[in-house]
C-alpha cells in the first residue's frame, strides 16, 4: 500500500487534471454586429470539467507578429470563477476564448462576428442658381456628403453630385411711342419690366 500511494501521490503532481477530467468550454451565446463599424457585439462562454473554476482569456489574432494577442480576460488579476463569463462591446472580427482551470487544463472556443455591408448611395442632381438639400442651400456645384439613419438606426451615407447652373440676366432699353408689345403683352406705360425664359443650360 505504501509503494502504491507514492506512485499515486507522483502522478497527480504531474498530471493533476487528469485526475479531475477533462475541461471543455461551451460557447453559450453571441451576437453579431448591429451596424456597421459597431461594436455592440458579444460572446458568453462557460467551462465544465477539470477542478470547476476557471480563467478565460479573449484574444484576437495579430498578424504582424503572427500570435494571438490577449485583449481581455475574466476574471481579473488571473483569478478563477464557476460563473458564466460574457465579453461584451465586442467589434466585427475573429475571436479565440481559451479556457484555463488552477490545474493548467486548458481548451479553446473560436467565434467571428460580422457587421452588415456600410450602407452608401448617391444622386446626381442638376438645379438652376442653388439646389435645398437636409436644411441647406447649396450654390456652388460640388460633391456633398450627408449621414442619415435607415430603418434599422444604422448610418446611411448619401453622396450628392450637384452642378449648379447659374441664371442669364440680360436688360435692354427701349423707347417707343404710345406703347410696346413684348412677348406678346401691349406695354403702355414707362417702368422696368421683366420676363423669365429658359436658356440651353434649362
Amino acid at each position: 500500500m505504501k509503494i502504491i500511494f507514492r506512485i499515486l501521490l507522483i502522478f497527480s503532481l504531474i498530471n493533476p487534471f487528469l485526475l479531475s477530467g477533462q475541461c471543455t468550454i461551451s460557447v453559450l451565446d453571441s451576437q453579431n454586429i448591429t451596424c456597421f463599424g459597431g461594436n455592440d457585439g458579444y460572446i458568453q462562454v462557460s467551462g465544465s470539467g477539470g477542478q470547476g473554476t476557471f480563467h478565460y482569456s479573449l484574444q484576437i489574432y495579430n498578424s504582424t507578429f503572427n500570435y494571438w494577442q490577449q485583449i481581455g480576460q475574466s476574471p481579473l488579476g488571473n483569478n478563477f470563477t464557476y460563473a458564466d463569463v460574457t465579453f461584451s462591446s465586442l467589434n466585427s472580427q475573429c475571436y479565440q476564448i481559451v479556457l484555463e482551470d488552477p490545474a493548467g487544463c486548458s481548451d479553446t472556443a473560436n467565434v467571428c462576428l460580422t457587421e452588415p455591408s456600410e450602407i452608401l448611395s448617391s444622386a446626381s442632381i442638376t438645379s438652376c442658381d442653388s439646389f435645398f438639400w437636409d436644411g441647406s442651400n447649396y450654390y456652388v456645384s460640388g460633391q456633398y456628403i450627408n449621414v442619415f439613419s435607415s430603418q434599422l438606426g444604422c448610418d446611411s451615407t448619401v453622396t450628392l453630385d450637384l452642378t449648379i447652373n447659374s441664371s442669364d440676366t440680360n436688360l435692354f432699353s427701349v423707347n417707343t411711342c404710345n406703347y410696346y408689345t413684348w412677348d406678346g403683352v401691349n406695354y403702355t406705360a414707362s417702368g422696368q419690366y421683366s420676363n423669365v425664359y429658359t436658356n440651353q443650360l434649362g
